[in-house]
Order: C-alpha cells, then structure tokens, then sequence
C-alpha cells in the first residue's frame, strides 16, 4: 500500500509461528564373513567330498545423529518504508500447520494520518500460486509448476502476472 503525504499510524503487525525442528538420520553398517572349508576328491573309484563345518564372522555398527533447535518463523512480515508498506506472505509447508493461514483468513489493515490530498494506491501481487488436492492439502511446488504449465498450454489465464492495483483519491464536493 503506497499513500501519498502519509504517516502510518498503526498497521497489520507481523506474525510469528514458534516451531521446533527435530531431525535425525540413522546409519547402520553391517558385515558378515563365512569360511567353510571343503575338499572335494575324484577318482576312478569313486567321488569324496569332506568338510569341516564353518567359521562365521560377523560385525555391525549402528549411528544415530539428531539435530534438534526451536526457533519462530515470520509468516507474515512487514516492511515500512516512508510512505509505503508492504506486507510479505509466507504460509508454512507443513501439511497442518495453522489451518487459518492455510485457507488464506488474513486480514491487513493500515491506518494513515494524510498531510495533504488523500490518494495512493493498493495492490495485490501473488508471487507463489499453489494448488489444492481434493482434501486441501497443498499439492507440492513441482505439480503446482506442471499444473500452471498445463493451463498455460490450454491458454487459461491463472493470474495477471502486475496483480490487482487500486489508485484511490478523496472524492472532492
């Protein structure tokens, strides 16, 4: 949101989401020697064959990493410069995290004190555009990548890619 001779009051603050990542990874290396000796004798008599039994070795490892830290991530973030604000939408990936955010309930507001004419403008740019499956679950970035290219080859307009722009001036009597 741009307005002219403008000081922003109050505004949609940022949001925070705490998270705590817990990763770890497992190896396991194993290994599993056998010796079995035996001999095998042929003659015109006959055919011996003898053996001793068998010597098995074996040996094994297992390692386990974890990697553990608790942090907050900014869903949304503002960014106030003169008489500009602009807001930065992150959703998270995770499939159900924070239902809200999900669905798109996000309310901004802004409230300006104006120096002058009241006039400037708003506008809306998606930068990322997901796609939905049947139980509103985020299909991930490479299908949603294929499925704009499809709609692209099927000549579907998805968005305007400059986003929706309202100029706004006070009405003079």
């Amino acid at each position: 949101m741009t307005a002219d001779q403008c000081t922003f009051q109050s505004y949609t603050a940022a949001v925070h989401l705490t998270v705590a990542y817990k990763a770890s990874e497992t190896h396991t290396r194993s290994s599993r020697v056998v010796v079995q000796p035996h001999v095998s004798v042929k003659s015109p008599y006959g055919k011996v064959e003898a053996g001793v039994g068998e010597i098995c070795f074996e040996a094994g490892r297992e390692s386990t990493f974890e990697t553990s830290f608790s942090s907050e991530e900014r869903i949304l973030a503002p960014l106030l410069v003169g008489s500009t604000i602009k807001w930065r939408f992150d959703p998270p990936n995770v499939l159900n995290a924070v239902r809200d955010f999900l669905f798109g309930n996000l309310y901004l507001f802004a409230v300006c004190n104006y120096h002058g004419d009241i006039c400037g403008s708003i506008s809306v740019r998606p930068s990322d555009i997901t796609f939905f499956d049947p139980s509103r679950r985020p299909y991930g970035r490479k299908r949603s990548i294929l499925m704009l290219c499809k709609l692209w080859i099927a000549r579907r307009k998805v968005f305007c890619v400059r986003g929706i722009t309202l100029q706004f001036r006070e009405a003079t009597l």
